[in-house]
């Protein structure tokens, strides 16, 4: 699932300003939801690095660990744990299968200021950043937004479950169809990043 970061330009010499992050000082949640409400949590052990050319972001890469997926929205203790296993069972994840999800940067669009400086990060400085997701062994383009202030960063992003071959088979009687109009196509991803 979740996500941010890096350019994949190696020509580029300055892309040289490495900067760690990982889940120790940092957050990812995701939130997926169903025609009857949603459900968010956590992507709890993640890790990588972002290289920046000056202060914008130009290199990187993050390494989700699947089953590290968590709820918490669910108080119920019997709920919440039949969730996570059904998150990571052959329905969604599959993380037995694949265990890391990984998003790898290709570019991000800088910000420029009246003035035609582009902003430094002690004052706030908001990128539109691309780049790849691989889930389940499948890569897909992914826009990221990201907001970065002194050594945090946030952002958010949205992908599509269908996208990455999440599509859930019930082994009830009801159509696989059905199902997969019950439970929405979008996923949205949130992060704040620490850089170490």
């Amino acid at each position: 699932m979740l996500i941010f970061i890096g350019v994949s330009n190696s020509a580029r010499a300055s892309c040289n300003m490495r900067r760690n992050v990982d889940s120790e000082t940092g957050h990812l949640k995701w939130t997926g939801r169903k025609l009857t409400g949603s459900h968010h949590g956590l992507i709890e052990e993640f890790s990588g690095y972002i290289l920046f050319d000056g202060e914008v972001p130009c290199n990187g890469e993050i390494t989700l660990k699947m089953s590290s997926i968590k709820n918490i929205d669910i108080s119920n203790r019997f709920w919440r744990e039949k969730l996570e296993a059904h998150l990571k069972s052959r329905d969604f994840f599959n993380v037995d299968k694949f265990p890391l999800a990984v998003f790898r940067l290709s570019g991000c669009q800088s910000p420029i200021k009246s003035n035609n400086a582009p902003p430094t990060a002690n004052e706030g400085a908001s990128w539109r950043c691309f780049g790849s997701l691989t889930v389940k062994g499948i890569s897909k383009d992914l826009e990221v937004e990201t907001l970065r202030v002194g050594d945090t960063v946030t952002g958010q992003a949205e992908l599509h479950r269908s996208d990455y071959g999440i599509v859930y088979q019930p082994a009830q009687a009801v159509s696989s169809q059905l199902a997969n109009q019950v439970i929405l196509e979008n996923i949205q991803i949130s992060f704040t990043l620490k850089l170490n």
